[in-house]
């Protein structure tokens, strides 16, 4: 199980990541994987900003399934604002410099909700999601990532 509010523990799995570890599914390197889940993050403390990428009743049902039950991310899930083929540059120097930038957003993510613990936030394929939905939402991200490179 992960829990992304333990951010010690976080930090521990992700530093035992070899920069140059393959993954068991998809084109991510870990580097990509790292700085894609701070970036998703970013949509959860603020920082990033979306449209609602689907129907109403498409993210209704999605949020459903993702948030209020025991479903995982299967591999080959996409993300509807994500390239499939493509992977983005690369923004942080090295590998550990994105750990701790994933880290960083992490903590703005739960000072936003420290200092606005009625808001919800958009996401982009779920809708609006209040500070408890965005923990599972994230903690099922990252172990969907975090078993692409065998981490758990």
């Amino acid at each position: 199980m992960i829990d992304i509010l333990n951010k010690p523990e976080l930090k521990s799995v992700l530093f035992k990541l070899p920069a140059d570890k393959q993954p068991a599914f998809g084109i991510m390197t870990p580097q990509h994987m790292i700085e894609h889940l701070a970036m998703v993050t970013e949509f959860s403390n603020g920082k990033r900003t979306s449209e609602l990428q689907k129907s109403v009743e498409t993210s209704a049902r999605w949020k459903q399934v993702l948030i209020y039950s025991d479903y995982e991310m299967q591999p080959g899930v996409k993300a509807p604002f994500i390239s499939e083929n493509t992977l983005p540059d690369l923004k942080c120097t090295s590998l550990n410099d994105a750990i701790d930038n994933l880290t960083d957003e992490l903590n703005k993510f739960e000072k936003f909700f420290e200092e606005n613990p009625e808001k919800k936030v958009m996401h982009p394929a779920l809708g609006l999601l209040n500070f408890k939905e965005w923990v599972i939402f994230h903690n099922k991200h990252f172990a969907h990532h975090f078993r692409q490179f065998e981490l758990i």
